[in-house]
Parts: C-alpha cells; sequence; structure tokens
C-alpha cells in the first residue's frame, strides 16, 4: 500500500510505538498498585508480568518472518545478525542496582 503522506505514516507509526511501549513501561510504577487492588501476591504478578514478556517474545519470531517479505519477495535479511551473541547481566542491593549488557557480531 502506498501512503500519499509520509509524514502521516511516521505519524501512526509513532502513536504506535508510545502505546505498545506504555504497556511495558508502565508494569514497574503500577505494580504495587495494581497488586493491592487485585490481592495477589508480589509472585503472582511477576509471573504474570514475566508471561506477559514470554508471549511477545515468541510472536516476535513468526512476526520477523512475515516482515521479511517486502513488495511481495522474500528479502534476505541474516547479513545483519549473522552470528550474534547477546547477553546480560543484573544484580540489586540494598538501595542500587548493576546492570551489564553484551551484544556482540561476528559478521
Amino acid at each position: 500500500m502506498a501512503w500519499r503522506n509520509a509524514w502521516t505514516m511516521l505519524a501512526l507509526l509513532i502513536a504506535g510505538q508510545v502505546a505498545m511501549s506504555s504497556g511495558a513501561y508502565l508494569w514497574g510504577p503500577l505494580a504495587p498498585f495494581m497488586v493491592a487492588e487485585l490481592g495477589v501476591s508480589k509472585a503472582q504478578f511477576g509471573a504474570v508480568q514475566s508471561a506477559f514478556y514470554v508471549v511477545g517474545a515468541l510472536m516476535a519470531l513468526p512476526a520477523g518472518v512475515l516482515a521479511d517479505r517486502i513488495d511481495g519477495r522474500w528479502v534476505d535479511r541474516r547479513w545483519s545478525q549473522e552470528h550474534t551473541v547477546n547477553a546480560g547481566l543484573s544484580w540489586r542491593g540494598e538501595g542500587y542496582s548493576v546492570s551489564l549488557a553484551l551484544t556482540w557480531h561476528s559478521g
């Protein structure tokens, strides 16, 4: 589908990103209120939050495959992710936390 106004498309994409990201970013600040309102333990609430992200990660796999079709043809995108390793480490102390993220590309 061709968009007549590229700025309209950009505005729609930004609005969609803001709407989808707000769901991920609002978990933390609203968690104490939601736990109290729903009457669940912190562990149960954490399990529901984790399930939300696991389902999102699983849905990203077929969505990525479908996104590789441009103009009705398959686009080879292996060049951008060949031999990639991602790792993360997080440690929480009293009153502070430390996080480390690493991404390595070989090709």
